[in-house]
């Protein structure tokens, strides 16, 4: 999931369901490509393609 300044509600959410969260860095994430229309879809997909390729550089989330 891209980084932002209220996600740790939802990191932690998601972890006591079992699930590990990584969080990768959004303007990192942004400056990889040119999109000419934000869509949560598309973005979600680019993220994807970015971890399949190994190009995002991402980190297990912490909680607090």
């Amino acid at each position: 999931m891209e980084a932002t300044g209220n996600s740790q509600w939802f990191i932690e959410l998601v972890q006591d369901l079992g699930h590990e969260i990584w969080v990768g860095d959004a303007a990192e994430i942004r400056a990889s490509y040119v999109r000419k229309q934000k869509t949560d879809k598309r973005d979600a997909a680019h993220i994807l393609k970015l971890v399949v390729e190994g190009r995002l550089q991402s980190r297990p989330a912490e909680r607090s």
